[in-house]
């Protein structure tokens, strides 16, 4: 059965249909001379002129300056050739501002043919205009900020395809990067066939928290380099992706290595500290909270608080370094701490942790427990270990909830205090070797080394003991004994 069209404007619809189109847009006819015989109040309030100063004048007078004079060109190339043209303008308004519109300029011919007058219908594009702009720009500083970067960024999907890098990943992996762009990541640093294999798997796992590896690898020179790797699971543009941040650690490994023959580890302390970490850290958060004033997309501010994670962790570092310092050299003060108070302190310090949430405390001090201690260094202390605990908890399930349990008692010995968790735990063997300076485990390193050793410092320094008892996957508990110095 064959259909025919029918005829679909009934009782003046099509003047419906002109008034709907006048009343939703700008609205302008010319001659077919480009001279103004009609605007509408959309067109008129746009532009800021009246009836009067617009009707019998050329379009030219709106010019912002802005596009080429090419672009007019074609535009009377095509309309005069009969031709429908569209495409955006932007125009100066009466008081000298400018708007942006997509324009659709129809040539209307009569009887004959010719053409009779032209029908411009704009609608305005200002603010989407405006916001691709300031987001070119907040990209344009970002891109800046990413090559300028000190160390190797490494940008790939999950399955290890870097889909983009910096300048500096081009001078750790020695390859341009037209050579590093869809290549994996495993190949184009040149890891060796155990470790590719072990971190592309580790890519596979979703991790909300950064993770950090360390590697030896081959540049495209030969040159064996040691790197430290953290990568970050982030979702760009709808896509799951990994920013990996690579740095050059051969030296200071080099430095470990002569510096661990010896037998004095202030020697250790005087390396680590001589090298002036506040500076650039601080340059590195002024340009960050600079850029978070900036119009960015959701992508970037993501990345942006990757980077602020990452200068914290150097903060914690600078940080860790300097209670090193005072224990090592500075002379101790004693006063009376009320330790109910400092633990409600240190746990309120620690709420910004990611995970903190989700652990269930149970604090048990007597209400008249006090201590005869130093406060910086008992701070330190517990404030380091209910950090791990926070840390290194197993994820909250229906099955698993992550607890930390800290006692505290007064015996004959002393101070008894222990902090136990549910969390990660300890392989057996490496429980003896944790308050090593730089103990690391395997290759991941989510810390930064010193933080243990720091606290066995801080417990001896106050002529205490510190151990620790741990069953893997299951629990870990630190036992610490301070002598009982207190006097009423």
């Amino acid at each position: 059965m064959e259909i025919s069209s029918k005829p679909i404007w009934y009782d003046n619809q099509e003047d419906q249909l002109i008034k709907s189109l006048d009343k939703s847009s700008m609205v302008s006819i010319t001659d077919p001379k480009g001279v103004i015989i009609y605007v509408n109040d959309s067109f008129r309030k746009e532009s800021g002129y009246n009836e009067q100063e617009l009707l019998g004048q050329n379009h030219r007078m709106l010019k912002s300056g802005k596009q080429p004079d090419v672009l007019f060109k074609g535009l009377w190339k095509s309309i005069s050739s009969k031709k429908v043209w569209t495409g955006e303008m932007c125009n100066k308004r009466k008081d000298g501002s400018f708007y942006w519109h997509k324009a659709t300029i129809i040539p209307f011919t009569d009887k004959d043919g010719n053409i009779e007058k032209y029908v411009a219908i704009r609608f305005d594009i200002t603010k989407n205009k405006e916001n691709i702009e300031h987001l070119k720009i907040a990209e344009n500083r970002f891109k800046l900020f990413f090559d300028a970067a000190p160390n190797a960024y490494f940008i790939s999907d999950t399955a290890g395809l870097i889909k983009n890098c910096n300048i500096a990943a081009q001078k750790l992996s020695g390859y341009p990067s037209k050579q590093l762009i869809n290549k994996y990541i495993g190949d184009s640093i040149l890891l060796t066939k155990t470790d590719r294999k072990f971190f592309i798997n580790s890519l596979k796992i979703p991790s909300k928290t950064p993770q950090k590896y360390e590697f030896q690898i081959t540049s495209k020179q030969g040159k064996k380099i040691i790197i430290e790797i953290v990568s970050h699971q982030v979702i760009i543009d709808g896509e799951n992706v990994v920013l990996h941040i690579a740095h050059d650690i051969t030296k200071l490994e080099a430095a470990n290595t002569k510096l661990k023959e010896k037998t004095k580890e202030l020697e250790m302390f005087l390396y680590r500290s001589s090298h002036d970490l506040k500076s650039p850290y601080t340059s590195l958060e002024g340009l960050v909270t600079l850029m978070k004033h900036e119009t960015l997309e959701e992508s970037t501010k993501e990345l942006l608080d990757m980077f602020e994670q990452t200068l914290n962790t150097g903060k914690i570092l600078i940080g860790n370094l300097e209670t090193a310092s005072e224990i090592l050299n500075k002379s101790i003060e004693y006063k009376t701490i009320d330790f109910n108070k400092l633990i409600n302190q240190v746990i309120t310090s620690l709420k910004h942790l990611n995970g903190f949430k989700d652990i269930s405390f149970n604090i048990n001090i007597p209400k008249e427990l006090k201590i005869y201690s130093n406060p910086e260094m008992l701070n330190s202390i517990m404030q380091s270990l209910l950090q791990n605990a926070i840390k290194y908890r197993r994820p909250n399930t229906k099955t698993h909830t992550p607890f930390i349990i800290l006692n505290a008692l007064k015996t004959k010995e002393g101070i008894k205090i222990t902090i136990k968790d549910n969390g990660m735990g300890i392989k057996k063997e490496d429980t003896d070797k944790i308050f090593d300076l730089y103990y690391r485990s395997n290759h991941t390193v989510n810390g930064t080394g010193l933080g243990l050793y720091i606290t066995k410092n801080a417990v001896e320094k106050l002529n205490g003991t510190i151990s620790a008892t741990s069953i893997i996957s299951k629990e870990t508990q630190f036992n610490i004994l301070l002598p009982n110095l207190y006097s009423a």
